[in-house]
This record gives structure tokens, sequence and C-alpha cells, in this order.
């Protein structure tokens, strides 16, 4: 069997490349194990499609290097030093690599005995002079695996001090606004003032709420998880939801697609406010089938029951519902976009021509390469959302952060407001150091392994 890491594939010609093809059905091999339909195959042949690296990598496994010689005439430009480099990395782990390379290196050997040269060296020594040098080689790998090993570690560090140096920043600013409010006083030592404000900040210590009686801290634990359920739930819904439809979208054209988009575009023009007052009013006013507001109802006490549970799961139902509606259109239109994109890929095209059915090529081809730049983006809005929490937290008197910026504001409570906002701002900074994170395992050129 040819392998092609072991062959230069752009020095196999058109013509050369259907002489095998045509080799391989002569040799009784049926299209399908070439992972092909036999009308492709044909159309090929015909000269109606061009032979891809796929179709002609399946072909030369079912081949050796003494027929490819035979069909087309010449063996392809062989591997590279950094090709070869490749090969004994696989070859290290994989039997089948190692008899490919040995197969490449006593075929190299046979011509130079062929060409009646004098070969006074082993096969092994012929490597050494007429190939890379394998000790070279090696040495090579070896020296390059540290080489990547030392890039992702690079790239760790350098993720993580952004992180940090993100960090410090927003509690700068949450500093100095929490000094620059009046009645604050002047600042004799900033420098000093600032290390003792980050080490409160690392004890939990984020000061004392004038509209509470409480500290900071302790407030902040309680309005956090309902911002955190809110926001969670209803993205992880849009995220679902808009992935969905825009792949739909993208595979349907005509009456599907037109409605998809409308119904998507229709969401998003309508202003949040409008929405949220929407929803109150038609199932909390009219219907009478939801509440509009709170977390829980009257006479419900709070506690680990089903009751309680079922209680509140209704009351967030419309806060939920309208950070919904406003989120799932973009999700709807970045999925379409990037699957009408991928649906002219190679490797689409050929899926089709394979056979492969509809769903498959959808979900498995266009899907999931669809799918990995959205992640990233996932990521950091799940930190961007709770900006976005004090719109709908005060309609529904949810009492998240959101709300608790609004009473705080008002009431000139600058500690608890600045603990809030330096919360989310820390949300933020947070999912974003996640979508960095997720992109470079995802990639990995971002982590300088490649």
């Amino acid at each position: 069997m040819v392998d092609c890491d072991l062959i230069d594939m752009a020095f196999v010609d058109s013509n050369a490349r259907r002489k095998i093809i045509q080799y391989m059905l002569d040799k009784g091999i049926d299209p399908q194990d070439l992972g092909f339909s036999r009308e492709y195959i044909e159309s090929v042949l015909r000269g109606n499609a061009e032979v891809n690296n796929m179709l002609l990598c399946a072909a030369l496994r079912f081949m050796d290097l003494d027929e490819l010689n035979r069909v087309i005439g010449y063996v392809p430009r062989m591997a590279t030093e950094d090709d070869l480099i490749m090969v004994i990395s696989r070859a290290k782990r994989d039997e089948a690599y190692r008899r490919l390379l040995l197969e490449a290196v006593n075929r190299a050997f046979r011509e130079e005995q062929a060409k009646g040269s004098e070969v006074t060296v082993s096969g092994l020594g012929y490597v050494k002079y007429k190939l890379p040098d394998l000790a070279l080689t090696i040495a090579k790998l070896e020296r390059k695996l540290p080489e990547r090993t030392i890039g992702a570690i690079l790239w760790s560090i350098k993720t993580i001090l952004m992180l940090f140096a993100e960090l410090v920043f927003a509690l700068a600013i949450a500093f100095f606004i929490i000094h620059a409010v009046p009645g604050a006083g002047h600042l004799v030592d900033p420098v000093n003032s600032f290390l003792r404000f980050l080490l409160m900040v690392l004890h939990g210590n984020l000061g004392w709420s004038r509209t509470y009686g409480a500290p900071v801290a302790e407030i902040i634990a309680l309005a956090a998880p309902w911002t955190i359920t809110i926001a969670t739930i209803s993205l992880t819904l849009a995220f679902i939801t808009g992935y969905t439809l825009g792949l739909v979208s993208a595979s349907r054209t005509g009456i599907i697609d037109s409605f998809i988009n409308g119904l998507a575009a229709f969401a998003q023009s309508v202003p949040s406010y409008v929405i949220a007052l929407t929803l109150i009013v038609v199932f909390g006013v009219v219907l009478k089938i939801l509440p509009i507001a709170g977390i829980n109802s009257m006479g419900i006490k709070p506690g680990v029951s089903i009751f309680y549970f079922i209680d509140v799961a209704k009351h967030l139902i419309l806060p939920i519902f309208s950070y919904y509606i406003i989120l799932f259109p973009n999700w709807v239109f970045i999925t379409r976009s990037l699957a009408t994109m991928t649906l002219t890929e190679d490797y689409v095209l050929t899926a089709k021509a394979r056979g492969l059915r509809e769903r498959r090529i959808l979900n498995s081809y266009i899907g999931k390469n669809s799918i990995l730049p959205q992640l990233t983006l996932l990521a950091y809005s799940y930190g961007l959302l709770f900006g976005n929490s004090v719109f709908i937290e005060t309609m529904f008197a949810i009492p998240g952060l959101g709300y608790l910026i609004s009473v705080t504001a008002g009431t000139s409570d600058y500690m608890t407001t600045v603990g809030a906002f330096m919360v989310i701002i820390i949300s933020v900074i947070i999912g974003n150091f996640i979508a960095d994170l997720t992109y470079g395992l995802v990639d990995p050129r971002i982590r300088g392994v490649v």
C-alpha cells in the first residue's frame, strides 16, 4: 500500500490520476471500497469530474510502489526532509508507518543498484548518504517536539498573564471610582491604598452596603446566582435554537429559508423593552398564567422543596424568555452565514458525490465546521450577558446583579454599585479568557505548536 504522506500529491497530474482509478476498476476494486459512488467514479473516468486528493489517497491504499510505477510510468516525488520528520514521528507509534518508511528506503536502494552504481554500504548506510540522515532527522524531531511544547507553554503563560492584567486593570478602575465620589477623601498614598484594596478583594472584602446594612460581598453572593441562572439558561437555549435554525436555513432554500430569516429579522428588530412589556401584558395581565415580578409568590416559604422550585421556575419563565427572544436571532444569522460558506468547500462537495445522506452531511460536515468558530463567541457571550442584566432584572424585579445596581445607584451606595459592576466586569474578562482558551484548544496555530 502507498501512503499519501510518503509522496507529493501535486506531482500526480489529472491524466495519471484517471489511469490509477481505471487500474483500480480493472483490478476488481469496488468503488464503494474507495468511499465513492459508482456514478461519481464513472464521471471521473469520462473527464466530467476531477480526481481529488481524497479519492486518489483511497485508491493508492490498494497499490504498492511498483504497481504505481507501472501504471503511470513514474513514482511521484518522495517526502521532503520535513515530511520525513513527520513520518518518523508517526512511525514511532504506528507499525504501518514503519513498514511504509522501510518500503520507501528499499525502493530507493533498489533503484540505485539498478543504475549500476557501486553500492558498497548496507541499506542503512545508503539511507545515511542518499536520504536525509536518520540520526540527524531524529535529532531534529526531538528538537521540534520540545519547541512545540515550549510554544504551548508560552501561549498558556501569555493567556494567563493577560487574564491577571485585565483583572488588575478592572480592579484599578473600581478603586479609583470609589475614591472619586464626593466625600471619599483625598488619597495620600494611592499605591499602598490600591495594594490594600487588592488584598481586601482577594479576601472577599468589598466593603459595607449602606442600603442593605450588610457586607457587599454577602449581598452580591445572594444576587449573583439569579443573574447566572437566567443568563445561562436563556443564552444556552438561544444558541441551540439559533444554531439549529441557522443550519436548516442554510441547507433549505425557498420558503423555509425565507420564513426562518424573516422570523429572526423580526425578533431582532423589536426593542428589548417592547418584548418584555409584551410578555408581561400577554402572559401576566391578559392570560394571567405567569407571574410578572419577583422570584417567588407570597406564602411560599423559601427552602429545599418541590413547591418552592416550581414556583421559582414559573417566576423565571418570562425573564428567560425575554432574553431568549433578544438573543437567538444573532445565532441564526451567524450559523447561516458560516454554514453557507461551508457548503462550497471541497469536502462537502465530495461527501455529496459519495452519495451520503443529506442529514449526515448537514450534521457531520457542515454543522461541526460551523460550530467551532461559535464556541469562542458563546463563551464570551456568557460573560457579556451579565452586563445586559440591568434592564431585564429591573423590569421583572429579579434580585440579581442588574437589579442590585439599579437600586444602589439611586441611593448613592457606591460601594455596592461598584462591587456589582466589578463582578460583571470580571465575568466578562473570564468569559473572554475562556473564549481564548477554547479557540487555542481548537486551533493549535494559536498556541504556537505548529
